[in-house]
């Protein structure tokens, strides 16, 4: 697993950049794919903004864990992202 705190800057992260970064890791991806969603993170700098991105990127188990360590209620965020999404 890549120590998320060794290959980036994390004390300018937003929270669910951060645990966003940790769930990618903790499922094996690779360096270069966690330096693309950081990159994209970086750019939406606000955490609603990124959660939604997030949302369209991550498995629905993935957000789930995501949700979860930000203490979100999950299935809340998913139905409404659900409706803003139109899905």
């Amino acid at each position: 697993m890549i120590d998320i705190n060794e290959h980036f800057e994390t004390s300018t992260m937003s929270d669910v950049a951060y645990h966003a970064l940790k769930t990618f890791a903790e499922n094996d991806l690779d360096i270069s794919y966690l330096n693309e969603v950081n990159q994209e993170l970086e750019n939406l700098k606000n955490w609603l903004l990124q959660l939604h991105y997030l949302y369209t990127k991550m498995s629905t188990d993935n957000f789930f864990k995501l949700a979860q360590k930000l203490n979100y209620d999950a299935k809340a965020l998913e139905q409404s992202f659900r409706v803003i999404c139109r899905k």
